[in-house]
């Protein structure tokens, strides 16, 4: 079994899913990261993934502009209900 990096395991999925231009090499990876984060804790959890797909397809119409998929994730980001972790006790 491999261990992967993040980058190196962006990069094996570029390859294996044939996408070989520049927002797939180069991918935003660490506002996604942030923002799937942000919408996992602060909206439900199974909402980070399906938002980062959203995402995808979003840029994927855009014609898959690397600025594009930063201004989206931004976007999408000043939209995410912010709770506070505080427990009473």
């Amino acid at each position: 079994m491999t261990n992967y990096t993040v980058e190196q395991w962006a990069t094996h999925l570029a390859t294996t899913l044939n996408l070989d231009d520049n927002a797939a090499t180069t991918p935003p990876l660490t506002e996604l990261l942030d923002l799937t984060r942000e919408v996992a804790h602060n909206v439900a959890r199974p909402a980070g993934p399906i938002t980062t797909y959203y995402i995808g397809l979003a840029v994927a119409r855009a014609g898959g502009d690397v600025d594009e998929a930063r201004r989206l994730i931004a976007e999408i980001s000043n939209t995410v209900p912010h709770t506070d972790h505080v427990t009473e006790s």
